[in-house]
C-alpha cells in the first residue's frame, strides 16, 4: 500500500476499481428498474381485482333484478326470467370469490420481491457507506505518509520520524481493515443478488402458471354455469 501512494497527494486519493463494481453498477440499476415495474405491476393487480369484483357486483345486481322481473312474470316466460337470473347469480359469486383469490397469487409475490428489492438497495447503501470509509482510511494513508516525508533526512528529527512511522503504520493497518470490510460487503451483495435472481426465476414461472390456471378454472366454472342454465332458457 505504501507503493500506491506514496506519489498520490492527500487530496487525490480514490479507492481503487475492481470487478465488483461492475456488477455492482449493474445490480444498482436492475434494482431501480425493478422497485419500478414491481410497484406498476402491484398497482395494476390491485385495480384489476377492483375492476373484476366491481364486474362481480353488477352480475349480482342484474341477476337480482331479474330474478325480481321473473317474478312477476307469468308461466314459462317467468320461470326462463328467474332461471337467467340465478344463473347470472351464480356467475357474480363465482366472479368475485375467485378473483380475490387469483390477487392474492399476484401480490404476495410482489409483496415478497419488494422486500427482496428492499434489503439489495439497504446493502447498496451499505455498501456506500463502506466505501466512504475506506475511501477515508486510504487518505488517511496518504496524510501520514506525506506527513512521515518530512522528517526523512532530517538529522535530529529521528524521534519525530518513528513516531511518525508509527502513526503511518496504524493508518495502514487501518486502511487494510475497512478494506476488507468494504470488499466483503461487495461480495455479500453480488452473492445474495444472484440468488435472488435465481430464486425469482423459478417463483415467476410458478406465479404466471398458478395464475393462469386460476383463470382457466374460473372461466370454466362459469360457463358450466351458463350451460346448466341453457336448456331451461331454450325451452
Amino acid at each position: 500500500m505504501e507503493q500506491s501512494l506514496s506519489n498520490a497527494p492527500t487530496g487525490n486519493v480514490a479507492v481503487p476499481h475492481t470487478e465488483l463494481d461492475g456488477q455492482v453498477d449493474d445490480i444498482s440499476t436492475c434494482v431501480h428498474v425493478l422497485e419500478v415495474h414491481y410497484h406498476s405491476v402491484a398497482r395494476e393487480a390491485s385495480g384489476w381485482v377492483r375492476r373484476e369484483k366491481e364486474a362481480g357486483d353488477g352480475c349480482f345486481q342484474l341477476g337480482l333484478a331479474l330474478t325480481l322481473l321473473g317474478q312477476n312474470e307469468a308461466g314459462g316466460l317467468g320461470e326462463l326470467v328467474r332461471a337467467t337470473g340465478h344463473a347470472v347469480d351464480g356467475v357474480s359469486v363465482l366472479a368475485i370469490t375467485a378473483v380475490e383469490e387469483e390477487g392474492v397469487l399476484l401480490e404476495e409475490p410482489l409483496v415478497e420481491w419488494s422486500k427482496a428489492v428492499g434489503a439489495a438497495k439497504a446493502a447498496l447503501l451499505r455498501r456506500a457507506e463502506g466505501r466512504r470509509g475506506y475511501h477515508e482510511a486510504l487518505v488517511e494513508v496518504a496524510a501520514r505518509l506525506h506527513a512521515k516525508g518530512k522528517w526523512v533526512g532530517m538529522i535530529g528529527k529521528e524521534e519525530k520520524l518513528n513516531a511518525a512511522e508509527l502513526a503511518w503504520g496504524k493508518s495502514v493497518e487501518a486502511a487494510e481493515k475497512k478494506k476488507k470490510e468494504f470488499e466483503g460487503i461487495s461480495e455479500r451483495l453480488v452473492r445474495d443478488w444472484k440468488a435472488f435472481k435465481e430464486e425469482k426465476a423459478r417463483e415467476v414461472q410458478r406465479v404466471v402458471v398458478a395464475f393462469v390456471e386460476a383463470q382457466v378454472k374460473r372461466h370454466e366454472k362459469m360457463r358450466e354455469a351458463w350451460e346448466e342454465v341453457l336448456p331451461k332458457v331454450r325451452g
